[in-house]
């Protein structure tokens, strides 16, 4: 699975189009950071806020995820022992 992944990053960014998504990560990349620059000479709380917020939903985000694999993970390792007479 890691190896199909792979290739496919490797297709993408390699691949005979990828001259055009290399160019558009790099102007988006551009703008956000044009972007960035500007609130913050406005308003930097607003960004302080924002990667608070981030932070905290990718937080409950991986805490809830770690959750469910490992409730799921009980579960599968009681089916997998269950007796089948």
């Amino acid at each position: 699975m890691k190896a199909d992944f792979l290739n496919l990053v490797f297709t993408v960014f390699f691949g005979p189009l990828s001259c055009i998504l290399v160019t558009a990560l790099v102007l988006d990349a551009v703008a956000l950071g044009a972007f960035l620059i500007l609130k913050w000479q406005a308003d930097p709380t607003i960004i302080l806020i924002a990667i608070g917020g981030m932070t905290t939903v990718f937080a409950f985000e991986r805490f809830f995820l770690r959750h469910l694999r490992n409730q799921s993970s009980d579960q599968s390792t009681f089916h997998d022992h269950m007796d089948p007479s």
